[in-house]
């Protein structure tokens, strides 16, 4: 791979990264509601589901996984629960909570899964990782070479941004307050989720 290919890669994987989506708005709320422990735990689910995501680019899978009727039960499952996601953390806004992840377990691995699924179902993972990144990568380098060039900057470039995004959200709280910095930006978020789980519901299926 030409230094020019893996630079147009990273660099267009970075713009993703640091426009505000489900990732974002979900490791804001950890950060809200748990510190930055609850966001990097929330974080480390983004990235494993990035990790999962490039495997399948890498493998050559990923056009056959979109043309399957899998890819279908895959996009309303994953539509439904940012609508989930985005109703709970707008309801939790009201009770002063803000940008509160769902489900009552605060345990560290319930974070990791809940990044993980938020990220399985978000199309701009869906869009870079199956539609746009097998185009570029090489597929006589081997998957292992992949990895290690490509996909570990990859992911590291996802774990630095959404935690600068934490650090952001802790400074909302101290500027703002808590509470209605927790609000605020709950009602946001959560709008935006659901938003976000509609057009991907209605959205036409990807198959080349």
């Amino acid at each position: 791979m030409s230094g020019d290919v893996w630079l147009l890669i990273t660099g267009t994987h970075l713009a993703l990264c640091l426009a505000p989506g489900p990732a974002v708005l979900f490791v804001l709320g950890e950060s809200m509601n748990r510190g930055l422990r609850g966001a990097a735990q929330g974080t480390a689910g983004v990235v494993l589901a990035n990790a999962v995501y490039f495997c399948i680019a890498a493998s050559g899978l990923g056009r056959l996984l979109l043309a399957s009727p899998l890819s279908g039960v895959l996009r309303w499952l994953g539509a439904g629960y940012l609508v989930y996601v985005g109703v709970q953390t707008f309801r939790a806004s009201g009770r002063e909570r803000g940008l509160a992840a769902p489900a009552a377990a605060e345990g560290r691995v319930h974070g990791v899964l809940r990044g993980l699924a938020v990220q399985l179902a978000n199309p701009k993972a869906v869009v870079f990782f199956l539609v746009f990144l097998p185009r570029l990568l090489d597929a006589e380098a081997g998957v292992p070479w992949q990895i290690l060039t490509v996909g570990v900057p990859l992911l590291l470039i996802q774990a630095f941004a959404l935690m600068a995004y934490a650090r952001l959200a802790e400074g909302v709280v101290l500027w703002r307050g808590a509470a209605k910095a927790r609000g605020d930006l709950g009602r946001i978020a959560g709008a935006l989720l659901v938003a976000i789980g509609v057009i991907v519901a209605v959205m036409p299926r990807v198959t080349k």
